[in-house]
């Protein structure tokens, strides 16, 4: 605000010039490995189909809002992906829909086989599956507990629900302490990296801006041993020096 003050005459000069910056410290995140995210499914399975929205978030890095806002016709079954195009989020007069927050969070996520197996069973249960504005999951009834939650595919699915009531109570009973739901996407960047797909298409999918926010904050995931381009180096360095051919006439 001073600077764009300062560039328009606005203020003499810019007083935050002699401000020291302070020093931003790096988060170490937390994630959950692939044994903890199939160990709180399947914990989460007992109420309903809260085990595969786990196992959906995990395995797609779509984000709290994007979550909420997908649709019937948002999950495409034929060519195995899922449609990022909107969310929403709880604001004081009710539900907000809004777009990603960025062009590139606007964007199609490939689905596993299994995931997409286990989607095609739901849906065939799903008593709006024909209704291709329809929301994909389902909001839960007020009320309820231990394994009695009725669920309302009428009303608006909330994630801060699934977190409050069945996530966080299932990471206590596993002990596992200072992951987020958030931190799905972290573990879906670092699956990404242990099965070597590169960081340029990881950003892309992940839907972040450009991809200097995927390696500020993954990059010690796809570090690698790169023992393979050290002996591509190798050769090369090893090879013989080429003989010229005598030149003709």
């Amino acid at each position: 605000m001073i600077g764009y003050a300062t560039a328009h005459r606005l203020v003499t000069a810019n007083p935050c010039t002699v401000v020291d910056k302070p020093t931003v410290k790096k988060e170490e995140r937390a994630f959950l490995d692939p044994p903890q995210v199939r160990a709180v499914a399947a914990k989460l399975g007992a109420f309903e189909l809260y085990g595969l929205i786990v196992r959906f978030a995990a395995h797609t890095g779509l984000r709290e809002g994007e979550l909420a806002a997908l649709h019937i016709r948002d999950v495409n079954f034929l060519h195995r992906r899922v449609e990022a195009r909107r969310t929403l989020h709880r604001a004081k007069g009710g539900w907000e829909i809004g777009t990603p927050k960025s062009a590139r969070s606007t964007r199609d996520l490939q689905l596993g086989r299994s995931l997409i197996g286990a989607l095609t069973e739901y849906l065939s249960r799903h008593p709006r599956r024909n209704e291709p504005e329809a929301p994909f999951w389902p909001g839960r009834v007020p009320g309820g507990s231990g394994d009695v939650r009725l669920l309302d595919y009428d009303r608006q699915f909330d994630v801060a629900s699934l977190i409050r009531y069945c996530f966080e109570p299932a990471l206590a009973d596993f002990g596992i302490n200072g992951v987020r739901w958030r931190d799905l996407c972290h573990f879906y960047a670092s699956v990404c990296a242990a099965a070597g797909i590169e960081i340029r298409k990881v950003s892309r999918w992940m839907g972040h801006a450009n991809i200097n926010t995927t390696d500020t904050i993954y990059t010690h995931l796809f570090t690698g041993t790169h023992e393979d381009d050290m002996d591509n180096l190798d050769s090369l360095a090893a090879r013989p020096a080429a003989i010229p051919i005598a030149r003709i006439g």
